[in-house]
């Protein structure tokens, strides 16, 4: 699907707690009503992408993979914290 972003940065892989999104074919845009970038973007479920990259044997892109997610929750456990804090 072709997609249009805002964003600073596109990167090409983006690990979200459930979601991997895979961008390609990434260009910046300046046009009169639009600043910023347009590609291709490939959603997956953590599950399927780990399967696709299990089945190319890329074993460097599942460890990137696991990284991310470990980030992810890591910053979602700290959100947690913060809330409970808070709330308490």
């Amino acid at each position: 699907m072709r997609v249009r972003g805002t964003q600073k940065v596109v990167k090409p892989v983006e690990v979200n707690v459930d979601t991997v999104y895979v961008r390609t074919n990434i260009t910046q845009i300046s046009e009169q009503d639009f600043e910023g970038w347009e590609y291709d973007e490939d959603t997956f479920s953590a599950k399927e992408y780990i399967e696709q990259l299990s089945n190319a044997d890329d074993l460097s892109s599942i460890a990137t993979l696991v990284s991310n997610l470990m980030s992810e929750i890591d910053y979602l456990r700290s959100r947690v914290e913060t809330l409970e804090t808070y709330h308490n």
